[in-house]
């Protein structure tokens, strides 16, 4: 299995979790809780950056469809600021998971 599939695949398992549904999330919240529940993942290289591209290449058009043909329940926004971990200025990508 490459890479980015393994993050895009520990992405859908966080984000099964009741706790992780029906609020928006920061990217580097969702960062941290796989690295959390996946602590293997380090040694594969596994950063933030390299999340997100995963959740790109494997879903990306969808989760930014927020019309009834997103059929998923998962999607992603984009903004540029201070992330609330206090990181410097980036790009942060939110995500928000409900049931479908």
């Amino acid at each position: 299995m490459k890479k980015k599939q393994t993050y895009f695949q520990c992405w859908l398992e966080i984000v099964k979790l009741v706790r992780y549904q029906d609020k928006w999330l920061s990217d580097e919240t969702i960062f941290r809780a796989i690295k959390a529940q996946f602590p293997s993942l380090e040694a594969l290289g596994f950063n933030r950056g390299i999340m997100n591209k995963a959740i790109s290449s494997y879903e990306g058009s969808v989760l930014d469809d927020f019309t009834a043909s997103n059929q998923t329940g998962r999607f992603r926004r984009q903004a540029y600021g201070i992330d609330i971990y206090g990181n410097p200025k980036r790009h942060i990508w939110g995500y928000f998971v409900t049931t479908p």
